[in-house]
């Protein structure tokens, strides 16, 4: 989804965006590294019009979320399903995307549940 929103360039993702020594100085920062691009930015822009005709908006964003039956997984418990949600924000040219996924739930709102808290915190933060 983050090479979708970045147009079809691929990075190599980082975790720590920086780290603050205790007087509050940059000591380190993250940084993506562009790899080199997997698809045109038209054919990006298509996949993500096609997400967002399927999902909901959000607070700035937007999410798509959806639940395995147990049927499609033969190892799963009668009853017992995935739930997936994917949002990311803003909305055009994200700079956040969220994937949650709650295995073995009859309940497929979780994964919505807990993809919307993290995108209401991450709102807050500056881009």
């Amino acid at each position: 989804l983050l090479t979708l929103c970045r147009g079809g360039e691929v990075v190599q993702p980082y975790l720590v965006a920086k780290v603050v020594g205790p007087r509050g100085r940059t000591l380190q920062a993250g940084a993506a590294k562009a790899l080199g691009s997997a698809f045109s930015e038209q054919t990006a822009e298509q996949v993500l019009g096609a997400l967002r005709e399927a999902g909901e908006r959000g607070p700035g964003g937007q999410m798509v979320w959806w639940w395995v039956p147990p049927e499609a997984r033969l190892k799963e418990k009668a009853g017992w399903g995935t739930a997936w949600c994917i949002g990311w924000l803003p909305d055009e040219r994200p700079a956040y995307v969220v994937v949650v996924v709650v295995e073995r739930t009859a309940d497929a709102s979780k994964a919505a549940e807990a993809c919307a808290r993290i995108l209401n915190e991450l709102d807050k933060m500056p881009v």
